[in-house]
């Protein structure tokens, strides 16, 4: 379930027209960084590469629950976009009265701030700054200096925001060595409005080849003094690149949140039904062979002896003639 508790986010237009997005949140692979730039610089109306993201910093960034269940883009990525579009709005009222035109006839677009009405009349994000930091006399009345602006998001209480994905692998069993092979895994996630598919893609591929292999063909395994038995990368293999399935799809449904941004998050999808989706495949490979899948997970040794113990089974049962 994503989004549990606030997250702030604080977003600061400095006087080079360069945006900086402080956040308590930390990426651990999910190309914060990227998407929360991509929010900044669409909310805000700068390039991509005008915004810089900070987040982590105990001195330095907001109070921040952390990065778990999801919740990351539910809750500071939505506190980003509230907080830019603040900023946003800050640039347009003083551009407006630069310009000496109403507010809402300003749109700012790629680091400019234009008349809608009249494109070729414009400032730079820049000047506008500028004139925020080092010239307040040339602000609207009652304008405060600078260009920074917070904003904090919770979602609501009564409202779960939970993302979906289904899952479904085709395996090839290897009854000769009990080795398994994915040929094809497919993935259909629903995690509200997708911010960057590229990314969103990765968070699939990295976790279905990590951890729902690791935790379906690999086991930690203890003595009975509770000592610790597999030890090394031989006895407990991560996967590699030739894990990998053959064919990897992945496709997005989006049913948007009921949250400003409409975000659900990423970090279920690709990890809770891998390892359902890769043993029940395993399951009706090893069905063919008169063999039962009886526990989670099952390293090739004991998927082995899974198919030696149902080719016994059948050479024991009478024949018809």
């Amino acid at each position: 379930m994503g989004g549990r508790g606030y997250e702030k986010a604080v977003v600061r237009v400095d006087p080079t027209g360069k945006a900086t997005v402080s956040l308590g949140v930390l990426s651990t692979g999910q190309s914060h960084t990227t998407v929360y730039a991509q929010i900044a610089a669409q909310e805000i109306g700068l390039k991509f590469d005008d915004v810089n993201v900070i987040e982590g910093d105990t001195n330095t960034t907001p109070y921040g629950f952390g990065s778990w269940a999801s919740r990351s883009m539910v809750t500071a990525g939505n506190a980003v976009m509230l907080a830019s579009r603040k900023v946003n709005l800050k640039l347009r009222r003083i551009a407006a009265h630069l310009l000496g035109v109403s507010p809402d006839r300003v749109a700012i677009r790629e680091g400019y701030a234009l008349d809608s009405l009249n494109p070729e009349k414009r400032l730079s994000v820049a000047d506008i700054a500028k004139i925020a930091y080092r010239i307040p006399t040339k602000l609207p009345e009652g304008e405060e200096p600078g260009i920074e602006e917070y904003a904090i998001y919770e979602p609501p209480s009564d409202t779960a925001i939970v993302s979906y994905a289904w899952h479904g692998a085709v395996v090839r069993l290897d009854t000769e060595t009990g080795s398994v092979k994915v040929e094809k895994y497919v993935v259909v996630d629903d995690a509200g409005v997708v911010v960057n598919p590229k990314t969103a893609e990765g968070q699939i591929h990295g976790p279905v080849v990590s951890q729902a292999f690791l935790q379906s063909f690999s086991e930690l395994k203890y003595d009975e003094r509770g000592n610790l038995l597999t030890t090394s990368f031989w006895h407990y293999p991560p996967p590699t690149a030739e894990d990998a399935p053959a064919e990897f799809r992945v496709e997005h449904v989006t049913s948007p949140s009921p949250t400003p941004g409409g975000f659900k998050g990423m970090g279920e999808g690709g990890a809770i039904g891998g390892p359902a989706a890769l043993m029940n495949a395993l399951a009706d490979a090893l069905g063919e062979q008169g063999a039962s899948l009886n526990k989670v997970p099952m390293d090739w040794c004991e998927i082995w002896a899974l198919i030696k113990a149902g080719e016994k089974k059948h050479s024991q049962q009478p024949q018809n003639r």
